[in-house]
């Protein structure tokens, strides 16, 4: 039952933030959170109910399944690296496999509460009822539009898959949350500059590294582009630098093609195999159920060729 009322404390006091620090916003925020949280609270109830009954604990998918137990692990063993308790999830023995952010902030509630996958969807829920907040405050930022801002922020709320994703216990909401305020304060900064928004855009990329590594560099790339950009600006016309960038970026293609094309196979072959992992000692589910992708074959300047049947 706390936890349930941990959940309403938190967002009685996020409602008190809108109102205090975006007050001429504040109602249209507060409204679009609320919506936005009881539809993916109900989606998500109904997710785990469905799931439940058709004998998967509650489970949407094995990204949900494999968070969820590191966490389980992390909250019993009380180590980041505590040896797995689950026989039928040998993905977790050794290594760092499903530990990020997400898996320990998890892990800190349900130490905290017990475990719960239906409070973590709740959760998740929470983060996701964010991203139309930010949403509006980026597109209002970027555009310096409320009506522009208005319509982003209820495409996002209502987005069927944004809806889904942030219905379950898995760590793309945060990991587009972090983004979008990211950008939010990086086109603050842009306009005007802040230490305080400095240290907000440093606490994002450290964040969002422990999230989804990839996304992370990727801001650091942009912001470090934007940095040279300006910097060669005074010195060389723009149209020249974009030119000059544009060639670098071919360049740099070019000269890593097998390296770019190896890891496209890779990519491109993990997700073939797949079926391999959903056996009855994985916490993951065949893509292609009660079909043997035996053989494959992929072309480097082709494409992948799945059996007829597949």
């Amino acid at each position: 039952m706390f936890k349930y009322i941990f959940i309403t404390i938190v967002y009685l006091l996020t409602i008190l933030i809108f109102k205090n620090r975006f007050k001429s916003d504040s109602k249209f925020l507060i409204t679009i959170f609320t919506i936005a949280l009881i539809i993916r609270m109900i989606c998500a109830t109904g997710i785990f109910l469905f799931n439940w009954y058709q004998g998967s604990s509650g489970f949407f998918s094995g990204d949900e399944s494999v968070y969820y137990k590191r966490a389980v692990n992390i909250a019993v063993g009380g180590s980041m690296y505590a040896n797995n308790i689950f026989d039928n999830t040998p993905e977790l023995n050794g290594g760092a496999f499903a530990l990020n952010l997400f898996s320990i902030l998890e892990s800190i509630f349900i130490f905290t509460f017990g475990k719960s996958l239906i409070f973590i969807k709740y959760c998740n829920c929470f983060i996701g009822a964010l991203l139309p907040v930010f949403t509006y405050l980026l597109a209002k930022v970027t555009f310096c539009n409320k009506k522009i801002a208005k319509i982003s922020a209820c495409l996002i709320a209502f987005l069927p898959s944004m809806v889904a994703w942030s219905s379950i216990g898995i760590k793309e909401p945060i990991v587009i949350l972090l983004i979008t305020v990211f950008f939010y304060y990086y086109i603050k900064i842009i306009r005007h500059f802040n230490l305080f928004n400095l240290f907000y855009l440093g606490a994002l990329v450290i964040a969002l590294f422990y999230v989804q590594s990839n996304a992370a560099l990727i801001l650091i790339v942009i912001c470090s582009i934007r940095l040279i950009f300006d910097m060669l600006s005074g010195f060389i016309k723009k149209k020249a630098l974009v030119l000059i960038c544009m060639l670098l970026c071919v360049s740099i293609v070019v000269s890593n093609q097998k390296k770019i094309i190896s890891n496209l196979y890779e990519v491109a072959k993990h997700q073939a195999i797949q079926y391999v992992a959903g056996n009855q000692k994985s916490a993951r589910y065949e893509i292609y159920p009660h079909k043997m992708l035996e053989i494959y074959f992929f072309d480097f300047y082709e494409h992948l060729i799945f059996s007829p049947e597949v």
